[in-house]
């Protein structure tokens, strides 16, 4: 199939930033743009506000961006958490990685064909596949409310945030919550086993609705990801490159931007990168050095076995209990630089402040950016794919929004 004219896929459903996929004609073939048509620059909200108030602005960006700021607080005051402090931390960022996972998962599982299926029809011969799709979304709803119910006791964006205290916490939980935290593990456990078994037998099968997440690869990326307080820099077969601390991150991540796309892209060493699961998961490497939307959903599942499984080890009372020790700063320094692995992955934050404690310059480095150059080359193999086996418009759409959803 020959593109004649411009062709526009939108709106996509579950990015973190409103984006289309434009399809355009050049030079008697096409080109393919992932194009991010909303975008925000942090430093338009923190520039001139106290430095205490960065955890409570980003989380705009989303609320790991919370958890991130209260680590460059830590940094720029020169103070060191407690272990419940960090614990606590922890358990909000496991949380906020159930919801992330679930909320992607959840849109992939809808079928498109009847999003909202009623039960009632079940006992019809053609209600069994809503039957089934129901039972699907309500099990990822009933995990993803747990995880929410988590994270709202944890702190999350509540007006006064348990966790960007810092140097520690602001208060102990209420009676009553360390038991519902062990309850909420415990029931988490069963429910993501469930479902990443229908995702691997059912959806994600070769003649399931996502099989087609296996028909467009494009080459492995290098990885980047958090690990003992560097960041760490591997390959597209899993081997590590580089390792450097986050105050390093401006020497060696170039942001740039592109006059078709509002969204800047961050790059290492001159190329795209990946954050994430997939990049968490780095060792897991296909063979053939190639990466499809299946690998990304893939790690999705995994991660998610990974943080429930975590979830049943913290959420014990015994790690959010003991004396009520808060490190209180002394000095404040002028410049600050933290990572965090949150949901999505890789989070680069540095600021600069003034005597009065007033931020003068801040940068955001985060996987919105970082995956951009992922998702613009997934975009362009999907549509490539598409136009070849002559796919309807809104068939291609439905395969960009699923593929992309996983980065």
């Amino acid at each position: 199939m020959t593109m004649q004219e411009t062709t526009t896929y939108e709106p996509l459903k579950g990015q973190d930033a409103p984006c289309r996929v434009r399809v355009v004609p050049q030079n008697g073939g096409q080109k393919t743009y992932f194009q991010a048509t909303g975008y925000l620059d942090p430093a338009d909200l923190c520039i001139g506000r106290p430095v205490e108030e960065l955890p409570r602005i980003l989380s705009i960006r989303s609320p790991a961006h919370h958890l991130a700021a209260a680590r460059l607080l830590d940094r720029l005051f020169g103070v060191e958490p407690p272990d419940i402090a960090k614990n606590m931390r922890d358990a909000l960022l496991q949380s906020l990685t159930l919801c992330h996972h679930l909320r992607n998962l959840h849109l992939m599982a809808l079928d498109p064909d009847d999003p909202f299926p009623d039960h009632r029809f079940s006992a019809k011969p053609a209600g069994k596949r809503a039957a089934k799709a129901q039972r699907r979304a309500e099990t990822i709803m009933r995990a993803l409310g747990l995880a929410q119910d988590a994270a709202a006791i944890l702190g999350g964006r509540s007006d006064h945030p348990l966790t960007a205290i810092a140097g520690g916490v602001s208060r102990f939980l209420k009676d009553g919550y360390y038991e519902r935290l062990t309850e909420i593990a415990e029931a988490c456990d069963p429910l993501v086993r469930e479902i990443d078994e229908f995702f691997r037998e059912e959806l994600l099968a070769e003649d399931g609705p996502l099989g087609h997440l296996d028909d467009a690869a494009v080459g492995r990326p290098l990885g980047a990801t958090l690990m003992d307080g560097g960041i760490i820099l591997r390959d597209g077969a899993g081997k590590e490159m580089d390792k450097f601390p986050p105050e390093n991150g401006p020497e060696k991540i170039e942001v740039r931007t592109e006059p078709w796309s509002r969204l800047p892209f961050a790059l290492l060493k001159g190329e795209s990168f990946l954050v994430g699961p997939l990049a968490r998961r780095g060792d897991e490497s296909d063979a053939n050095g190639k990466l499809t939307a299946a690998d990304g959903c893939r790690a999705l599942l995994a991660d998610l076995i990974t943080t429930a499984e975590g979830m049943a080890e913290l959420y014990q009372k015994k790690n959010f209990i003991g004396p009520a020790i808060r490190t209180v700063p002394e000095t404040m320094g002028t410049t600050a630089w933290a990572a965090l692995e949150g949901p999505a992955g890789l989070i680069v934050l540095g600021a600069t402040v003034d005597g009065k404690g007033i931020v003068e310059s801040i940068r955001v480095v985060d996987p919105i950016q970082i995956n951009n150059g992922v998702r613009c080359r997934i975009a362009e193999a999907v549509v490539a794919e598409g136009l070849a086996q002559n796919r309807s418009h809104t068939d291609i759409k439905r395969r960009l929004e699923n593929s992309l959803l996983p980065f």
